[in-house]
């Protein structure tokens, strides 16, 4: 099943800029290692800079980076470049997703697919990530007590 995907991810990666005589296109724009505090959510944008709807999505995705300032960090995949798509690929496994065409969005445990998901429903998975996890609380120790008088 991963070699049907990542044919096609190669096929559009190599075919597609050949056909339609583009630029190569930019590469992923991975942030370096430790430049981004581990509080920042990573919002995975998954586009071809020759696909319509994923100039509109980029709309979006602009529009929640600017809504979630320092607390999301968007991360481009540009599926035109072979090291992107290889990410690609392994998102779309973990997330026990089928492959399809951009734009795409890997969001914290959610993947949005298409246009309308993403316009629809991207705050919304933000927001979902962001809010703090009802994590169990360890119960404060109880304060130590004196030995009552006589005890040994």
């Amino acid at each position: 099943m991963a070699s049907g995907r990542r044919w096609f991810w190669t096929a559009a990666a190599v075919l597609l800029p050949a056909i339609l005589h583009g630029p190569a296109g930019a590469a992923a724009q991975a942030p370096a290692r430790g430049a981004t505090p581990t509080t920042q959510l990573d919002v995975i944008y998954v586009f071809s800079p020759t696909c319509e709807k994923c100039k509109e999505a980029s709309k979006s995705v602009q529009a929640a980076a600017a809504r979630f300032e320092g607390r999301i960090r968007v991360v481009r995949l540009n599926v035109r470049d072979p090291e992107a798509i290889e990410r690609v690929l392994t998102l779309e496994e973990r997330y026990k997703a089928q492959a399809s065409p951009p734009p795409r969005i890997f969001v914290g445990t959610t993947c949005l697919t298409g246009l309308d998901a993403i316009a629809k429903e991207l705050d919304a998975a933000i927001e979902r990530e962001l809010k703090p996890k009802a994590a169990s609380q360890p119960q404060s120790q109880p304060e130590p007590r004196a030995s009552p008088a006589g005890s040994t």
